[in-house]
């Protein structure tokens, strides 16, 4: 043991020396491996700081005094929780109605420690306007004697309330209100205002999970308070214990008790259960996840292999002392080995530091600007030495190819200081297209039958395979070259000789060629078949006018009457520039009905005889809402003689039309029935669309996306069924699109109505600009490989550039042969790229379901991305290497060989 340790301690010594030695090579390698733990720590830290543990926001909600926050359970049962009061489930009858308020008062009394009390609290909707914004949402309401005890914010500016009519306010709230303390809000609540309310506190403390304080306060006697508190504070000096919160789970009660928060039990087993499948992560998920980072290291290791290699050949002639001293080839290994262990560990531990140090500091501006997104700093330490650890494993994954071949170095010629080629193994390519055909079978397999792990194992086995087989190519492009050119002929002799420092280099720009073209096809596929499904409200540039159909309650409005709807029109339609206008008119039947239906033959519905849904009836009409929107289920009733439908302007606009002009009403195709006609009926409250008795048979005519509406009727048809004309807006045609700063100011002069405007744009895509942003990260993959080969390469092919210069070689010459070498790594790498991306393309895409969740999506290839990777990459890094390589030949003194 003693004796291998020596070993390890002598080989460990010449690595770091020789890391030292090579600066600017150590940085190369220091920079690829720190730079992906760097931003994997400060994002670790940035994501985990935005989420409260539950701890923190159990004590966050408990405030520096309560003992417990109670409350009672909807379930109206015994249930089970978890220690902090999130997660509950029923253990007993889920029909036992709820305690009431005394009952549960009661109930916690008895179960408490002697010396706690309760005090009941209220939530109340509250809309509270002030000189520069509103604020629309609760308002706590707590007995002023305990209020200043109860409050879980600091008290930064003022007093606290004392009496009704009184309010303090989070400081993030009193800037989006423009309040100071002593300022006048006018409050209102839903059942009417409430008049003015006095600022007399600014509070500033902790955030709870979706970024905001809870601490808006008021006394009780502020507002007509319900007569059940929404939950329970508990005050004094005696902790509520473990067993206590059972006793309250079995009557139906919630608990967060601060001293089970900070102590922890284990969660029960039905309640953890009960987590898992309410935040499910999908195993095609996790597998997606895994491939694409496992993918993202295979990159890093592939261009940081060249810069081992490379290490590994410039130290050949220490090796080779090393091994005519005795050293075994393992030694020979183990000091490039740990070379890569000593530069990936400094890499790997200086990128965490940085990454957490900025992570923090990024969190620290971000609160000092206001932001509440970052609630508490939290270093998830466990997970920052993982990719310490990954960091490492990276630069030792890198260094092995290179150790295998430094371990064969041939020691004569070495100490001569002739070269060596140690060649490598000649079955490692059939080995990559071993790979490469059982991961396309892996992969086609996974899509024909849905399954993404096995689709994923697939994809990552294809590259695995076709990055193994790019040195075997070498070999064969290496037997071109007698019948190229001077240039082309020395760089297809020096890729094929020199295969461990231009293998990797190609096989990164495959990898990130095929990434970025296998994500280009999914997502141009995705954005077609999202366009294709896409079905317009109205014509592309139509603006459409909706009345409110609810207030801010949420209780239903009437329209305005016929002046405030003909000013609505005006002030809108000369903000667009509307050359025509046509009322929108919503069919609602009189209660107990909630809709008008058309009822479809059995033999022409959607569901199948096996239970699937049948493609082409999914996706029929638009998921958007412009009119009404008040909750009904007659929102897809519309009532008209064919204006409103002419104004629409969408296909099969015309013909529609005349169908109503002529009293036939409009529905699906699937609801016109073999005679022609309509089966119309109204679905009352609890009722089955299928069984109710139709109403109503009148002739119809089938149509298809008539934007929202799935029913046309005419007005007589819906006065013979009895259903209420209600005006719901206007659709403004005008002869051009209306632009954006039309649509803001339309918005804006009729805000005050409570009417809202929207223009029909048509389908709007982020696809093409992430398509290019994949191209331009193909491109700068592509010039950092290549050139860090052409780099690495520069001191190697020296040699033979002093032999051109010899020779009497023009001063271009070099530039040639540095643009040839450049073109045998981006050609080939690109051109394989490509073909294999466009194999994981089909295959990711065909493993996906289309946007109506009952079809494949179908692939489509973004040519204009596709050709720009194929021309651009190479012709960038070509024309890059010819210009930037210096044109004056070396002459140096060459051994012969």
């Amino acid at each position: 043991m003693r004796r291998w340790f020596v070993a390890m301690r002598a080989t460990a010594r010449i690595a770091r020396r020789d890391a030292v030695r090579s600066r600017g090579r150590t940085a190369l390698v220091v920079a690829m491996v720190g730079l992906p733990v760097l931003v994997a720590s400060g994002g670790a830290v940035l994501v985990q700081s935005t989420v409260l543990t539950h701890q923190r926001e159990a004590l966050n909600n408990l405030g520096p005094t309560a003992q417990a926050l109670v409350g009672v359970s909807v379930y109206g049962a015994s249930i089970e929780q978890d220690p902090w009061g999130w997660q509950t489930i029923p253990t007993g009858s889920v029909h036992e109605a709820p305690l009431d308020a005394p009952t549960a008062a009661k109930r916690l009394a008895q179960a408490l420690p002697a010396g706690d009390r309760v005090v009941p609290f209220h939530l109340t909707h509250v809309v509270l306007a002030g000189s520069a914004g509103r604020y629309d949402g609760e308002v706590q309401t707590v007995p002023g004697a305990d209020l200043a005890a109860l409050a879980t914010s600091t008290l930064v500016e003022g007093a606290w309330p004392r009496v009704p009519g009184q309010v303090s306010l989070p400081d993030h709230v009193a800037e989006d209100l423009g309040a100071r303390v002593g300022d006048e809000l006018r409050a209102s609540i839903a059942s009417g205002d409430l008049g003015p309310f006095t600022v007399t506190g600014i509070t500033s403390g902790p955030t709870n999970s979706n970024g905001t304080t809870s601490d808006l306060l008021t006394v009780d006697g502020s507002f007509d308070a319900p007569g059940f508190p929404n939950g329970w504070y508990v005050l004094g000096d005696e902790p509520v214990d473990w067993a206590t919160v059972g006793e309250l789970n079995r009557d139906g009660i919630v608990v967060t008790s601060r001293a089970v928060v900070l102590d922890p039990p284990p969660t029960p087993q039905s309640v953890a259960e009960v987590d898992d499948v309410n935040d499910p992560v999908a195993n095609g998920t996790l597998a997606v996840v895994a491939a694409a980072i496992a993918m993202g290291l295979l990159e890093v290791v592939l261009l940081v292999g060249p810069a081992f290699a490379v290490g590994a050949r410039r130290a050949q002639r220490q090796l080779a002392v090393i091994a005519a001293a005795g050293g075994e080839r393992r030694t020979l290994r183990q000091v490039v080995l740990l070379g890569g262990v000593v530069i990936g560990l400094a890499a790997a531990a200086g990128g965490a530091v940085i990454g957490v140090v900025g992570g923090a500091v990024i969190r620290q501006v971000a609160v000092a600007r206001g932001s509440t997104g970052f609630p508490e700093l939290r270093v998830p330490w466990l997970m920052i030495g993982g990719f310490v650890v990954l960091g490492v494993l990276i630069a030792v994954a890198a260094a092995w190819l290179p150790a295998r071949k430094a371990a064969r170095v041939d020691v004569v010629a070495a100490l001569a200081g002739r070269r060596a080629e140690a060649y490598p193994h000649p079955r490692v390519p059939f080995v990559g297209l071993a790979f490469l055909v059982l991961g396309l079978a892996a992969a086609v397999a996974g899509a024909a039958e849905s399954t993404k792990t096995l689709v994923v194992v697939g994809v990552v086995l294809i590259q695995v395979g076709v990055v193994a087989a790019s040195g075997g190519l070498l070999t064969l492009v290496g037997r071109l070259a007698p019948r190229a050119g001077v240039a082309g002929r020395l760089a297809m002799r020096d890729a094929a000789r020199q295969r461990g420092r231009t293998a990797p280099a190609i096989a990164a720009v495959i990898a990130a060629v095929a990434g970025v073209v296998a994500a280009g096809v999914y997502m141009d596929s995705r954005t077609a078949d999202e366009e294709a499904h896409y079905h317009p409200l109205a014509a592309v540039g139509t603006t459409l006018v909706s009345f409110a159909a609810s207030d801010e309650w949420g209780d239903p409005l009437d329209p305005p009457d016929a002046a405030a709807a003909q000013e609505i029109e005006r002030s809108a339609a000369l903000a667009v520039g509307a050359t025509g206008s046509a009322d929108v008119v919503l069919g609602r039947p009189v209660a107990p009905g909630v809709g008008v239906i058309a009822q479809v033959p059995a033999e022409q519905a959607c569901q199948r005889p096996d239970g699937s849904i049948d493609p082409t009836c999914v996706d029929e009409g638009s998921y958007s809402l412009a009119f009404g929107g008040g909750g009904m289920t007659s929102d897809n009733v519309l009532v008209d003689d064919g204006t409103t439908v002419d104004a629409l302007n969408l296909p099969g606009a015309e013909a529609a039309s005349t169908a109503l002009r002529s009293g036939k009403v409009l529905v699906n195709r699937r609801a016109v029935w073999p005679d022609g006609t309509a089966h119309l009926a109204i679905l009352q409250e609890g009722g089955d669309s299928e069984t109710e008795p139709a109403l109503l048979v009148v002739p119809a005519v089938p149509t298809e996306r008539l934007g929202q509406f799935d029913i046309v009727l005419t007005p007589e048809v819906a006065h013979r069924m009895g259903v209420e004309a209600l005006p719901s807006g206007f659709v403004l045609t005008s002869a051009e699109s209306p632009t954006q700063a039309a649509e803001v100011a339309a918005r804006a002069a009729v805000s005050g109505d409570g009417a809202r405007i929207d223009v029909e744009r048509g389908y709007e895509g982020q696809t093409p600009l992430m398509l290019w942003i994949l191209v331009i990260a193909a491109l700068v993959v592509g010039l950092g490989a290549t050139g860090l080969a052409m780099a690495l390469a520069a001191a190697e092919f020296r040699p033979d550039l002093a032999t051109l210069a010899a020779v009497g070689a023009s001063p271009r010459t070099r530039r040639r042969v540095s643009a040839a070498q450049s073109a045998v790594i981006v050609l080939l790498g690109v051109g394989l790229g490509t073909m294999t991306g466009l194999v994981l393309g089909w295959v990711l895409v065909h493993s996906y379901e289309g946007f109506d969740g009952a079809s494949r999506l179908p692939v489509t290839v973004p040519w204009p991305q596709v050709v720009a990777i194929l021309v651009g990459v190479p012709l960038v890094t070509i024309v890059g290497a010819y210009l930037l390589t210096r044109s004056r030949l070396p002459v140096t003194r060459r051994l012969a060989t």
